[in-house]
């Protein structure tokens, strides 16, 4: 969100949908790397025996994972940004 990028994403589907995207497992990394240095990138891992996998591409105003459209960074980072607070504000307005 802090680029203000969309990106497209596969879930990993050896483990949970869940725990794929919310997961705090230790020692997964998500990594944006720039087209041109992507074989570099691989190449180095694979030297140096680091499991990995392109789960994506970054790019665009759009969120699609799995295939499925979820809409527009934008959208997305309003809510992320105002969430909190408006569950905030609705429940002093209730008491």
């Amino acid at each position: 969100m802090a680029g203000k990028i969309g990106f497209e994403a596969e879930s990993n589907t050896q483990i949970r949908h869940d725990a794929c995207w919310f997961g705090e497992g230790q020692s997964r990394v998500v990594v944006s790397v720039r087209p041109a240095q992507v074989e570099n990138f691989k190449k180095l891992l694979n030297e140096h025996n680091l499991p990995h996998r392109q789960i994506g591409l970054v790019g665009g105003d759009s969120i699609r994972i799995d295939g499925q459209n979820w809409g527009v960074l934008s959208e997305w980072q309003s809510t992320y940004d105002n969430h909190l607070g408006d569950l905030l504000d609705s429940t002093a307005t209730q008491n």
